[in-house]
Parts: C-alpha cells; sequence; structure tokens
C-alpha cells in the first residue's frame, strides 16, 4: 500500500481534496483486480466519466463511480457479484486496501444496478466507511466495437492494466441520450460539462451522418425521443443551472 504522503503529492499535482485522491487510488485498484479476474470475459464494457479520466484525458474531472455495460442474462447479476468478490481478494493481499461488497440495489429513475464498495486503508474514522459504487447496466446493447485501452496510474505500487471500454463516439452518445433523460429531480450537469469538454475544448469530431441512427437506436431501447432539440430547451437548461453551480462549481 502507498504512503499517505504519496497520496498528498497526487492529491496537490491533481488539485484533487485528500480523499478524492484516496478515493481515485481505490477506483483503480478496483479496476485492476476485474481486470485481473476476467472481467472482459465476462462482457464487462467500461464506460462513463471515471473511463473519460483514466483512459482518454489524462487528468480529466474526478469522477466517484465505475460504470460498465454488461451482458444481459438472467443470473448475470449473481455472477456479477461474484466476479466483484473474486477480484476483492487480489486488491487486499496486493495493496492491502480491505474490501467490502455491499448489497445492490436499483436507482431511482435510472436504468442500473448499483453496488456499493466499501474500502479502508487502515486507521479510525470518525464516520462510517467510504465507498466507491459500482455501476452495472444489463440492457445497453453496444453500438460501437469496445477498443482495449492500458490504463496506468501515477501510484507506485500500481502496474498498468487493460480494460476494454466504450469509444469516445459511443460515450457521447449517451452522455446525449442522458441529457434527454433527465428530470427536473434529476438533472446531469455532469453530462452537460462532458459533452463540452469531449466536443468543444477537445474538438473531437464525429460525422453526424453515423451518429444519427446510433443515437435514435440508445433513445429507442429507452423509449424516448430522438429529437435534439430538447439538448438546447430552456427547461434543460433550467434545470442544470443550479445543479451545475452546487456540483462542479
Amino acid at each position: 500500500m502507498i504512503t499517505t504522503a504519496e497520496l498528498h503529492r497526487v492529491a496537490e499535482q491533481e488539485g484533487l481534496r485528500f480523499d478524492q485522491a484516496e478515493k481515485d487510488y481505490v477506483i483503480l485498484w478496483v479496476l485492476s483486480g476485474l481486470a485481473r479476474s476476467g472481467l472482459t470475459r465476462h462482457g464487462w464494457i467500461f464506460k462513463g466519466g471515471t473511463c473519460l479520466r483514466h483512459c482518454y484525458y489524462e487528468g480529466y474531472r474526478f469522477s466517484e463511480d465505475i460504470d460498465f455495460s454488461c451482458k444481459p442474462g438472467g443470473d448475470n447479476l449473481d455472477k456479477s457479484l461474484q466476479l466483484l468478490q473474486k477480484s476483492t481478494g487480489k486488491i487486499q493481499s496486493e495493496s492491502g486496501i480491505r474490501i467490502t461488497v455491499k448489497e445492490p440495489h436499483t436507482i431511482e429513475g435510472d436504468f442500473q444496478i448499483e453496488i456499493p464498495v466499501e474500502y479502508s486503508r487502515g486507521g479510525t474514522r470518525r464516520q462510517g466507511l467510504p465507498q466507491v459504487k459500482v455501476h452495472l447496466t444489463f440492457d445497453e446493447p453496444i453500438l460501437d466495437k469496445a477498443v482495449a485501452c492500458s490504463i496506468k496510474s501515477r501510484y507506485s505500487d500500481l502496474s498498468p492494466f487493460k480494460v476494454h471500454s466504450y469509444t469516445k463516439k459511443e460515450i457521447v452518445l449517451e452522455k446525449m441520450r442522458s441529457l434527454l433523460q433527465q428530470q427536473k429531480k434529476w438533472p446531469r450537469p455532469r453530462d452537460l460539462y462532458d459533452l463540452w469538454y469531449m466536443l468543444c475544448y477537445s474538438g473531437e469530431h464525429f460525422a453526424w451522418s453515423e451518429l444519427l441512427p446510433m443515437f435514435e437506436e440508445k433513445c429507442r431501447i429507452r423509449e424516448i425521443s430522438s429529437d435534439i432539440k430538447g439538448l438546447t430547451s430552456n427547461k434543460l437548461k433550467e434545470w442544470n443551472k443550479k445543479a451545475w453551480k452546487d456540483r462542479l462549481g
């Protein structure tokens, strides 16, 4: 296990709070443990904000969840829990981090299973143990072939490893659909920021003729309109305005 001093150095270098750097460190160990326990063989495809940070844009915004699309199937949740449990032994023996997989549950207003994973690097805490949340989606067809990504970390005790992840194109498609799905109760300013970062700041370009049929299919799966005018609606702007300030500063 790395020292607290090393975590403080990484936190300062990346502009993170100490608890964020610690969680980022644990996230990478969980990903590494899953990779060496066969997540690709089990059909887990990495996606979301944490994927953007560790597969595509080094030093990108901190994201505290780990998101995967998984193979559909009646027993796949049980198999997924077994895979997580298998990986915890590897993580603890190699890093010293104590990992506990908690009871999975569904998220209100969402289409995924959330599995809290408690962790501890030792020592006492005034409150309960912190968690990394693993999100699994079982009904999301992958429309653009997943790519193998090599993940390297700044942490001295963690070797590079590979995972299969969404392409940038598929991440853009899901972020666009997510904005159309949101409701007043569940604004998603992070998705708005991710799209801005990818398309405006980083200058990623995708042919709309390629995106449109895939986007329509993504929307059809969730039974929502694929009218892109909704992405610039006043209602969406209003819902995200306060959430943007509260969550993204």
